[in-house]
């Protein structure tokens, strides 16, 4: 018997892979590019893309999307329509229908407000240097 209970997933869940779809109860046999590890739920209707994980207890809720290499850390629940956007690794909860990014993952706006001020510094440091 196997020592960890299996993840459990609800209908409809959707896997992406090299651009095909597969649905189901389950992740397809053979394809080693989604993770999901013990004691994970993944809710109606989420999205999960190539190389994606789910680390033991993480929760992606209805409706959520992982995007291509994203990763949710132990424990850590990824909220109703919620999306984590590709290569981002998320070490916290995420709330529902919030957009997060980078690692550790954070909400988009602030992500890009921050970018934005650096470049504006960025620009005004090389203005006052000629």
């Amino acid at each position: 018997s196997y020592p960890h209970p299996v993840p459990r997933l609800q209908r409809d869940v959707l896997f992406l892979r090299q651009m095909r779809r597969h649905i189901g109860f389950a992740v397809p046999q053979n394809d080693n590019l989604v993770h999901i590890a013990h004691n994970c739920i993944v809710g109606d209707r989420a999205v999960l893309a190539a190389q994606a994980g789910l680390a033991g207890g993480a929760i992606l809720g209805e409706g959520a999307i992982l995007a291509g290499q994203a990763g949710v850390g132990s424990q850590v629940t990824v909220g109703k329509g919620a999306i984590v956007m590709g290569q981002s690794g998320v070490t916290k909860d995420v709330p529902d229908h919030t957009t997060v990014v980078g690692f550790p993952a954070e909400e988009t706006r602030k992500v890009w407000r921050e970018r934005a001020a650096l470049r504006r510094l960025l620009g005004s440091s090389r203005n006052e240097e000629e």
